[in-house]
């Protein structure tokens, strides 16, 4: 029994570990149901981005038109004076115009994350390459992002959705 636990142990590192974000990749997605038609940032070239067109393929490298380079908050080719560079892994891809659903990577599982548009509910992700579940607060709770955890409304406050884009 000890040697099944320690051999499920030692499988669920091997799989964090690989499913974490690698700022030294060029962060091609392996290609899944969730990814899908999801354009992906290229850590190493602004001017492409990564598409998985089927669960089953390679993730392409699409091209940018001239001019443009791909924005990892809007997931669109952008021109390159509005575009920003962000450290690759970084958290701060934020849209404030966004529900800010996660895609579920194994970086985020089981971590509470802000819904932009409700704030009776928030994002959680219980297993990698699945669908984030949106979990609604108790009634009269609503979810505070800085402390992760529903509280009364009387107590809740709103803030700015991405402080550090504003």
């Amino acid at each position: 029994m000890k040697d099944l636990a320690f051999l499920a142990l030692l499988l669920s590192l091997c799989y964090s570990t690989s499913s974490a974000c690698d700022p030294q990749s060029n962060n091609q997605p392996q290609c899944n149901q969730i990814n899908l038609n999801i354009p992906i940032r290229n850590f190493w070239d602004p001017t492409v981005y990564w598409l998985c067109k089927s669960s089953q393929s390679i993730a392409e490298l699409i091209k940018c038109p001239d001019s443009l380079l791909f924005d990892p908050v809007k997931r669109e080719c952008v021109p390159n004076k509005k575009w920003i560079w962000l450290k690759p892994c970084s958290a701060t891809t934020c849209d404030p115009e966004s529900n800010n659903e996660p895609i579920c990577d194994g970086t985020n599982l089981n971590k509470p994350i802000r819904n932009f548009w409700d704030p009776t509910a928030y994002w959680m992700c219980s297993q990698a390459n699945a669908a984030a579940d949106l979990v609604k607060c108790p009634i009269d709770h609503m979810f505070d992002s800085e402390k992760q955890l529903c509280i009364p409304s009387s107590m809740w406050t709103w803030s700015e959705p991405c402080p550090n884009k504003m």
